[in-house]
């Protein structure tokens, strides 16, 4: 089957068993597809994808076993039918296939050990869900794979999301496979290391640290071609330094082009108990630009005299003063029927913003004039569900999805 859209609020079934294939797009406006086995898994070939715009949501997924051929980024469109679980595999490598299933409840106790691709042991995982993934039997597989939380089946009672970590069950052992957490504490992901061990995973956490040192506030603006970031500090008892980690820009979909963040600079502690004022500028061009001015996301990694470690939030620079850029909304599922949304405008025009349906159609627009640079829209009142809003500007047209 080339494309196929899954359009029915009370679901589908395969009445003979046999495995569906889709070549082309799969469109999730509504319904469940299954339960599906992992004898008859649905495959998704290589160069298959899932639709930019009806994507899988908790009243329309897979709920089953989901098959992945050929390499690079794939989010498995599954779930229990109930709840939508994603996880998300960037492979390499993938010799036979790749499957991923999405389970609701605990995988079970073991060992917190050292052995992952980061050592740092785990204190704890989610006990109520895990994906069993890996590539088929007798197949072989390597790449990083995404989880993500979202407020639903969690019990990550952890200080803070910046210690989650991908949690990956082995024999009677977790393992820590890294790395570092995006997002906040209701919604967020987590990719890993390279691996090519696989079993099932969850999200897990590490202890958290309580550093000599309190963070008042981390900034940024741009100065010209260079941007500027800005901390204050108090209480600082043996601290060491700060390290200052930069990752990509946004990409014209409002997505982020690099989770991973890289040390680009080093700034030593003053340890002293008043407060301390910090500076950095940033003029080292990412690779692939010519200079600083795509903006990026920053964060600090403040590090104590044993070498113990914690970050701090992460802010975002965006420099690109002639690009409209559309950001995603956040919180995302809205939080009390609120949500925001950055857009970064070119100059001062006037923007169309719609409510649409699932085939396009306009139920309400409103007008607003937004300034030169970076404005944050907010949003109330959704409908219960997937929303589809409809943003236009000077023939530009872009389209953002937000969950209630």
């Amino acid at each position: 089957m080339k494309n196929i859209v899954f359009n029915n609020p009370a679901g589908f079934t395969i009445g003979v068993p046999t495995s569906l294939r889709i070549h082309g797009s799969a469109s999730f406006n509504a319904g469940i597809f299954g339960p599906v086995s992992s004898t008859y898994p649905i495959i998704f070939n290589d160069g298959s994808k899932i639709d930019a715009i009806a994507q899988p949501t908790n009243t329309s997924h897979i709920n089953g076993t989901v098959l992945k051929d050929g390499l690079g980024n794939f989010t498995f469109p599954i779930g229990n039918g109930l709840i939508y679980g994603p996880v998300t595999t960037n492979l390499t490598e993938n010799s036979k296939g790749f499957i991923a299933k999405y389970v609701e409840t605990n995988i079970g106790t073991g060992n917190f050990v050292t052995t992952g691709t980061d050592p740092t042991p785990l204190i704890g995982y989610n006990s109520s869900e895990y994906w069993d993934i890996g590539p088929v039997s007798g197949g072989t597989a390597t790449g990083t794979v995404k989880l993500f939380w979202d407020g639903q089946n969690e019990t990550l009672n952890n200080s803070g999301y910046s210690y989650r970590k991908v949690a990956h069950k082995v024999g009677g052992d977790w393992l820590n496979e890294g790395t570092n957490a995006v997002g906040n504490e209701t919604n967020g992901s987590i990719t890993s290391n390279e691996i090519s061990s696989w079993s099932p995973f969850t999200v897990g956490y590490i202890q958290a640290t309580a550093l000599p040192i309190t963070l008042i506030n981390f900034t940024g603006k741009k100065v010209n071609q260079t941007n500027v970031l800005n901390w204050r500090t108090s209480h600082e008892i043996n601290a060491s330094h700060f390290e200052v980690e930069r990752s990509g820009p946004l990409t014209p979909d409002g997505g982020i082009s690099n989770e991973k963040f890289v040390k680009i600079g080093e700034v030593k502690a003053a340890n002293k108990i008043l407060d301390v004022d910090y500076e950095y500028q940033d003029r080292t061009p990412p690779s692939g630009q010519s200079d600083v001015s795509a903006g990026g996301l920053y964060r600090l990694k403040m590090i104590d005299l044993n070498g113990q470690f914690a970050y701090s939030k992460i802010i975002y620079l965006e420099n690109t003063d002639n690009e409209i850029i559309v950001g995603n909304f956040y919180p995302n599922p809205a939080i009390e029927n609120k949500a925001n949304i950055v857009i970064n405008n070119a100059e001062k025009t006037e923007w169309i913003i719609s409510t649409v349906d699932i085939s396009g159609k306009i139920i309400k627009s409103d007008k607003q004039i937004l300034e030169k640079g970076m404005n944050t829209v907010q949003f109330e009142n959704f409908q219960k569900g997937m929303n589809f809003i409809q943003f236009e500007s000077n023939g530009k047209v872009f389209m953002r999805k937000l969950l209630r």
